[in-house]
């Protein structure tokens, strides 16, 4: 298993992935444009302030993660933020995910980031406390959601 940065071949890769990623989510009732999901891709590959990793095994793509670094809102300082991270069910037994984190840590560092945030927003699982825990994140609280 290797994280590496993603190229453009895997991005139909990925979009399929993405589609796991919703059906078993918090947003499985909306619909899915593959369209959407494959500009938001390209969008992430061009941008230097942007992340796109994928983990692969044998020449397969089973995860990817996508962040960004930003200013905050109020200020001068550099912060990144998670945007999306996915591993498929049968890969989650590993350490894909801590990979992918440090590798956004990493990543963020180069930037000079003061501060770098995960929301696992999607899905309200225990694991993301385990794992948050060990790679030293705060509790900041949780995010609400309300279906109309």
């Amino acid at each position: 298993m290797r994280i590496r940065p993603a190229t453009e071949k895997d991005i139909e890769e990925c979009v399929g992935l993405a589609l796991g990623m919703i059906l078993e989510s918090w947003w499985q009732d909306e619909p899915f444009s593959s369209e959407k999901m494959r500009d938001y891709a390209y969008k992430y590959l061009l941008d230097e302030n942007k992340l796109f990793l994928v983990a692969e095994e044998k020449g397969t793509v089973y995860g990817f993660l996508s962040a960004k670094v930003t200013y905050t809102f109020f200020g001068h300082s550099v912060h990144g933020e998670e945007e999306l991270l996915y591993v498929v069910p049968e890969k989650r037994t590993g350490t894909t995910a801590l990979k992918f984190m440090r590798e956004y840590e990493k990543w963020a560092r180069s930037f000079d980031a003061k501060h770098i945030y995960f929301a696992p927003t999607a899905t309200q699982r225990r694991q993301w406390d385990a794992l948050s825990k060990r790679l030293g994140y705060t509790y900041l609280g949780p995010a609400y959601g309300k279906k109309l």
